[in-house]
Order: C-alpha cells, then structure tokens, then sequence
C-alpha cells in the first residue's frame, strides 16, 4: 500500500482489514465517546443499531462507526523549494497589485488575510503571485470552496496557469487521489484531511454550506497545519469575519471595482401581486427583446417548485426560445451551464446553486421573488454579481421582481450603491 495516500489524511479501515505495519503511523478509533473522530460530530442515540454506533454526519464520505479505524501518517511535506512560473499572460490592475502584495506580505508573514473584493473583481488572478511563492518555498497549499461549481470552473484555469500537477477533489470526481503539493476541493473533502496544509485558500467563503457550518469550519481548522494560516476570498463577507478583522485577528484588503472599472450593476426593483400567477409585464417585454437579439439571462427562482411554473409561463410566450431548468440536485447541471457558456442554450431558470462560480460573458439577471425568505442579502449580491462581468459587456440588467420591498433586498441595493461609490472613489 502506498504510504503517501495516508500523509496528512484519515482513511477508514474496518477492524477485519489488515494494517500496514509502520512504526509511525497513527490510529485512532472512529468513535470514541459517542463523539465521531473525524468530523467531531456527537452521535445521536438513534445512530446505533446492533451496538455498533455509526457517524451519519459525514457519511457520504465513507461511514465512520465504532468498530472502524482511522489510519494517518504526519505530512511529511515532501515538496522541494523551486523555481514556479505563473503562465498566466494577464496584468493585473493597480488596485488587483495592491491587493495581491498584501496577500504576499501576509504569506511572509504568517498571518492570514481576507479579500473582500466585489463580484467580478477578479479574485482568482489576485491570488496567483502569492500561489506562485508558496509554491516556491515548497509549502502544501489546498484551494477550497463550499460549492462545486466553484471549484469546476477554478481548476482548468489554475492548470493552465501553473505547470505543477494538482489533485481536484468533490462529491462526484472519479479522479484518484494521489499525493500532490496543490490540492483543489469542496470544503466538505476537508474532513479528510488532518494536519496537511500549509496554506488553504477558501473561495466564497461565505457560501452555504460552510458559513456558519461549525462542522466544516472544524474541518478547515484541523486540515491546517499547526501555525497554518488561511486566505478568505468573498464578495459578501460576515459577520464572523469581519469581527476576526476588527479585532486584528486577520489582515483585511477592501477592492470595491470590478477589473475592467465599470460599476457594479444594481437591481432595478419592479414590484407585482403574484409573479408565480402571470409572468410579469416587464419581464416580458425584455424576453420579447432578447427573443430577437439572443441576449443570454439567468431566471433566479426562490424554490425548486418554482422551476417549471416559471418554465412554463416562459414557454407559453416563447416556445422557440430554447431555456432549461436547473437545481443543486440536477445532474445535467453542468452540461447546461456549459450549453449556456457554448450559446446553445439562451436561458436557465435556476435555484441559488448558481449565484456564485459562474461567469457567463454576457448575462442578464431576473430575481423573481427577491423579497423572499430564501434569498439572504449575501445571495441577492452574488446574484447581481453574475451580470456585467465582462469588459465588452460591463453594463448588464439585473431585475429583482418582488411583492413588497424588504429591509434585505434594500441592504443589498445600498452595500452595492456603497462598493460602486468606494470604487469610484
């Protein structure tokens, strides 16, 4: 058995299988106090059955229970220091330096950092000189993030950036694990790790399921190594770590501009009876537009139930418009999305997965329900955010349809009013 697939990981093995006989290998037992060993979960009494007590917090990534073993050797960090070069053929902005010099300083200086930077702003490319150095002093680095999307859309463009193999790790990734200095995962593939990184990078920081995830922010913690040090990158950032920078626990870099200097598109507010009823006017008289100049759209819905109402009040005005449907649970989302990015597909009516990991050249965005509990401030910017993201296309529509106003959809109006003003400024 391959000893570096246990380097800084927990593997399950059950207590018939046989052991690798090495003296320093750890073992610990699944469960040890009704407390589950790799995610720390405590088991409920309902997750017993014969007296074998089972983990079902973290069971998709293989089941822990009572009478398994949790197997690992320390990181060895078996990664020389080297000479890395970012391939990457872009310039970075003067604000993109300012930032990106921080994120360097604060690499030298252990210390780790927050970007909170707006939709758009060109967050991936910011991080690549410091990526570049970690490399070079030979440190283990994970890029992480709560959502898959994310990280599928991540990885082709840190491969053609960095000639170093990386791993890509998620729920559904038929690749094999193997023993690489670059890692790219879910933040849920954390729980796996113990002790490893020297450095973890967490994109969309904010995102459900990891904001406010005791579980997973467990999970980040243990992966780090002891005096490892984190890079948070977000658009929305909370509460939590904006108190960790008020108390000067984490440096913090505002970038209130996009990178091609246009503003932030804001929403323009229309309010209806019942949009679930009757597709609203003014929603409307856009499709019939972009029916004509094949202007791609996302239609932001706040439940799954509302995918086909929305489809099929589409679909009654436009039945040549070619649209789709698509939920966190739809496993053709990707092929969509890749469909939209190709330009055979001109709309999807989609649930919050994808607010956030999706650049779409030329977007416009319809928020129907915007006023709903499902859609927290944080999902409303994001959102907005997936409109106006290119230079050739930096003025986009974003169009919140609502039944009243909301002190939440009004929060997120004024935090973009603000970012366009400090961007301006």
């Amino acid at each position: 058995m391959e000893r570096s697939i246990f380097y800084g990981r927990w593997l399950i093995f059950q207590d018939n299988e046989e052991i690798p006989i090495w003296p320093d290998l750890k073992i610990r037992k699944g469960i040890i106090n009704q407390v589950c060993q790799r995610c720390e979960s405590r088991i409920a009494s309902e997750w017993c059955i014969q007296h074998v007590q089972y983990c079902w917090a973290c069971a998709k990534l293989g089941i822990v229970t009572s009478k398994t073993l949790l197997l690992t050797l320390a990181e060895p960090n078996l990664f020389n220091q080297r000479e890395v070069v970012c391939k990457w053929q872009g310039h970075l902005t003067d604000e993109q330096e300012t930032v990106s010099k921080a994120m360097l300083a604060a690499l030298a200086a252990k210390e780790s950092h927050l970007t909170y930077a707006v939709t758009g702003a060109g967050k991936t490319e910011m991080i690549f000189p410091m990526l570049t150095q970690a490399l070079n002093n030979g440190q283990r680095i994970a890029i992480v993030s709560p959502r898959i999307d994310v990280i599928l859309e991540l990885a082709p463009r840190i491969n053609k950036a960095f000639d170093v193999p990386i791993v890509v790790l998620y729920g559904a990734s038929k690749e094999t694990y193997q023993y690489e200095q670059l890692v790219l995962a879910t933040t849920h593939q954390l729980l796996k790790f113990y002790h490893a990184f020297d450095v973890i990078i967490i994109d969309e920081v904010d995102a459900f399921p990891f904001a406010e995830n005791r579980q997973l922010n467990l999970a980040a913690t243990r992966a780090a190594k002891l005096g490892g040090i984190f890079f948070y990158l977000t658009a929305t950032p909370s509460q939590r770590l904006q108190r960790l920078v008020a108390k000067g626990e984490i440096r913090m870099n505002l970038l209130a501009r996009r990178f091609h200097g246009y503003a932030l598109p804001n929403f323009k507010i229309y309010q209806v009876n019942n949009w679930r009823c009757k597709l609203p006017n003014v929603v409307k008289k856009l499709l019939m537009k972009y029916e004509r100049t094949k202007q791609q759209f996302f239609i932001f819905v706040p439940e799954v139930i509302d995918l086909m109402t929305v489809y099929d009040l589409v679909k009654a005005q436009f039945r040549g418009m070619n649209i789709q449907t698509t939920h966190a649970a739809d496993d053709k989302r990707y092929e969509k999305i890749a469909q939209v990015r190709s330009g055979d597909v001109q709309g999807l009516i989609t649930t919050t997965i994808l607010e956030r990991g999706v650049t779409i050249k030329n977007l416009a965005v319809f928020i129907l329900g915007a006023d709903e509990e499902v859609f927290s401030k944080a999902a409303l910017i994001q959102m907005a955010g997936r409109s106006g993201r290119s230079s050739d296309f930096p003025h986009g529509l974003v169009l919140a349809v609502v039944s009243e106003k909301t002190n939440k959809l009004q929060q997120a109006y004024n935090e973009i009013k603000y970012l366009n003003f400090q961007g301006h400024r």
